[in-house]
């Protein structure tokens, strides 16, 4: 289960800031928004998605963070028919009047905004949800955004469509996560593993000069002593071990470089190509038919292949 991050000052915890009290930019409790100042994070340029820099962000209660205008619809239609670019976490019937609150928290410190919706109802039924979206700075517009479940009770709203997630920028650039719109899948996002190496109920990606970062199918370590397995999130285009992502017919078929430094690489399912490159690596090739090279290149400083090998260690 995911849990979502807290410590943030405020009544609950979550912020200071609680959406039900402050002014709106446009709308009500139920179905509103709320305008978010991110210079202080990301600087007078602010934060860029799909070609536009804003410098600031609008918290719309339905489950959703629009850009350039506040969005207070509830969900009527899918997410691939919208006009305004929007990250959508939970875009679905939110209603604050029967149940829970929104808090945000903006902490330049940490090159951090923090939105969180705690235990929301629906306009219909009963039930609460706990979500989080997590936006960091990497400088130059450039961002990190994490949603976070950590508690997924309801997936629609009395008769109304089923909640969609993923997002759009308001065109042709639609993205829907895996169970999306699908009830049964939604109600276990908080133990969901969304292949971004992020653990399970997390669902990570980057953004780079506006555009989300496209994974290549290739885990790359550091220089420093990386431990690379199912857990290891420090690939810059954002691919994992055994994520269903490499180029590989089967998915897991990884081709890891170590790079330098001692590292600890655990290869794990399917026929995987490592390089450990320098250092003083430990390779544990796991299930599969492996191939295994001490250095980065095939036969490099004499080392030789090694195929169908469960474990060794390479100087």
């Amino acid at each position: 289960m995911a849990t979502m991050n807290s410590g943030l000052g405020g009544p609950a915890g979550y912020g200071e800031n609680v959406f039900s009290s402050s002014p709106k930019a446009a709308g009500n409790a139920d179905d509103g928004s709320v305008e978010i100042n991110v210079t202080s994070v990301f600087g007078a340029g602010g934060i860029e998605f799909f070609g536009s820099n804003y410098t600031s962000i609008y918290l719309n209660s339905n489950g959703t963070i629009s850009f350039g205008t506040p969005f207070t619809d509830y969900q009527t239609t899918d997410l691939g028919a919208e006009t305004t670019p929007m990250l959508a976490p939970f875009f679905a019937d939110v209603n604050v009047n029967s149940g829970g609150e929104i808090y945000w928290d903006v902490d330049p410190g940490s090159n951090t905004i923090t939105m969180t919706w705690l235990d929301v109802a629906p306009y219909s039924g009963s039930g609460g949800n706990s979500f989080q979206v997590v936006l960091t700075s990497n400088g130059g517009g450039d961002f990190t955004v994490e949603y976070i479940y950590e508690d997924i009770q309801w997936t629609g709203s009395g008769g109304s469509d089923v909640a969609d997630v993923g997002y759009t920028d308001g065109g042709a650039n639609d993205v829907l996560l895996d169970g999306s719109g699908n009830a049964s899948e939604l109600q276990n996002y908080d133990s969901n593993d969304f292949d971004g190496g992020a653990g399970p109920g997390t669902y990570r990606m980057e953004f780079e000069n506006g555009e989300p970062v496209s994974m290549d199918g290739i885990v790359d370590g550091t220089d420093g002593a990386d431990t690379i397995d199912g857990s290891y999130a420090g690939d810059p285009d954002g691919d994992v071990v055994d994520g269903n992502d490499a180029i590989g017919t089967g998915g897991d078929e990884d081709l890891i470089y170590a790079l330098g430094g001692d590292d600890s690489v655990a290869a794990g399912d399917a026929n995987d190509t490592v390089y450990g490159g320098g250092g003083d690596d430990t390779i544990d090739g796991g299930a599969g038919s492996d191939t295994i090279y001490g250095d980065n290149n095939a036969n490099a400083s004499g080392q030789a292949e090694i195929p169908e090998l469960g474990r060794t260690r390479c100087r």
